[in-house]
């Protein structure tokens, strides 16, 4: 199924661009969404929490930044998650293209979204998905200019040190489990 969506920014197109790739920034804007893990500069682990129709939906999964078009302003990010509850999978190939509109920057972003299991019953219809789609849309531009106009700098670093913290303690306790088990 396909989804088309657009947000516009208060930002010039080269600075929407900017804090747009900034993802460790940004992805806190958008609602329900918590950046666990930078695996490198183009792959993200996360968690989505989200209402589908009357249902609420849980994902954990992994963004990675396919390819980047500096000159067209365009990205391709590939996403993919499982629902917590094993309800089902999604599969996203999402692309967004900034163009100029007045003193800011539209973003044009089309998602191409597979639904696997039982979550499709939920879904009923791309009528459901195509309004929260655009109602998620919405919330993250309102929460991303707030973020912006505040003068809030992005800590790039924390999500950096938080992963390293994170493998360390995961690395422990799969260690304490096995020795356990040896035991």
């Amino acid at each position: 199924m396909i989804v088309e969506n657009t947000l516009d920014l208060s930002l010039a197109p080269e600075d929407a661009w900017r804090v747009l790739l900034n993802i460790p920034f940004v992805a806190p804007c958008l609602p329900g969404t918590k950046l666990t893990q930078m695996v490198d500069e183009r792959t993200f682990e996360g968690m989505v929490q989200l209402r589908l129709g009357p249902v609420g939906l849980s994902f954990r999964g992994t963004a990675v930044i396919e390819d980047v078009d500096a000159e067209a302003m365009q990205v391709r990010v590939a996403a993919k998650g499982r629902e917590d509850r094993g309800r089902g999978s999604a599969h996203a190939a999402v692309t967004f293209r900034l163009h100029p509109r007045g003193d800011g920057t539209r973003v044009a972003v089309a998602t191409d979204l597979a639904l696997a299991g039982s979550i499709i019953q939920y879904a009923r219809g791309a009528g459901v998905v195509t309004r929260t789609a655009q109602q998620l849309v919405d919330q993250f531009a309102e929460r991303l200019t707030q973020r912006i106009e505040s003068g809030e700098e992005p800590d790039e670093a924390a999500i950096k040190v938080g992963s390293l913290l994170w493998k360390g303690l995961t690395a422990r306790l799969k260690a304490g489990k096995r020795d356990t088990q040896e035991a």
